[in-house]
């Protein structure tokens, strides 16, 4: 491969990955050179996954299969550390559920959180910063009590709360890590498929997240892959067009305070 190629560079760290991600065990390329393990570092990083790298590759800590240690460091810490982020995240859910559950509410999980209890082989592996749920509409101000008795704030602007969401933040006394919840009282912004989707249909077809909770509810996979695809559809619909400009807006926060990468 020709290192000096930036896209065959790109390319061949992207098959590298998938093909981990994959199981298929590859060993390390014989041009992997010390520029190509870092930007496999920093692609794996981009992409949330080296937890769950981790968890393909910790074996190749005992089988020499030419992967660098420094990816193996890497990944070992990233995958501790969100672990550990896991525990106290988990523990905040849980006491949220049971005071929603309490009061007769019983939220939608969906997005990571959902997927991260529902098909990764442990949750922690499933990368993100924070959880969105999805309330009936008429229970926005008994939801926003429960949370401020739990020691929450309310993060959200006017504008999100038109769009139909606000999000709360919950500061963990044990580590002083922020814990988000991103509330949702419209499943998308689309009121076509918002009515198509309601919080009743949502509900009915809801699957238990017992991993999580006995309180703990998700999109089914149909209405969970349906939005995705629209949310997808739509983020590609607003991307500017060849030769046109749009008016300069505001970097979109990828992490938090403490480095953490916010995905969802």
């Amino acid at each position: 491969m020709d290192l000096c190629n930036g896209a065959l560079v790109m390319q061949g760290i992207e098959e590298l990955l998938c093909a981990t991600l994959r199981g298929e065990n590859p060993t390390w390329p014989e041009y992997g050179d010390n520029n190509f393990a870092a930007r496999f570092i920093e692609r794996s990083a981009y992409h949330g996954v080296q937890a769950l790298l981790h968890h393909y590759i910790a074996d190749r800590e005992r089988v020499d299969m030419g992967w660098p240690e420094v990816i193996l460091a890497t990944c070992r810490q990233q995958a501790t550390a969100q672990a550990l982020w896991e525990m106290r995240h988990q523990y905040m859910l849980k006491q949220v559920l049971e005071r929603l559950a309490a009061i007769g509410i019983h939220p939608i999980l969906f997005k990571g959180t959902a997927l991260a209890y529902s098909v990764y082989p442990t949750s922690f592996l499933r990368t993100r910063g924070d959880t969105d749920l999805l309330v009936p509409s008429d229970t926005r101000d008994r939801v926003a009590k429960a949370l401020e008795a739990l020691g929450f704030r309310e993060l959200g602007t006017r504008a999100d709360v038109i769009r139909g969401q606000t999000s709360y933040s919950w500061t963990d006394p044990a580590s002083n890590q922020e814990h988000t919840l991103d509330l949702h009282w419209r499943i998308t912004n689309s009121t076509l498929l918002s009515n198509l989707f309601s919080y009743e249909e949502l509900r009915s077809a809801a699957r238990p997240l017992p991993n999580l909770s006995a309180n703990a509810l998700a999109a089914d996979p149909v209405h969970a892959l349906v939005r995705a695809h629209r949310r997808r559809r739509d983020q590609y619909r607003h991307r500017p067009r060849a030769g046109k400009t749009r008016p300069h807006r505001p970097r979109v926060r990828t992490e938090d305070r403490h480095g953490h990468r916010l995905l969802s």
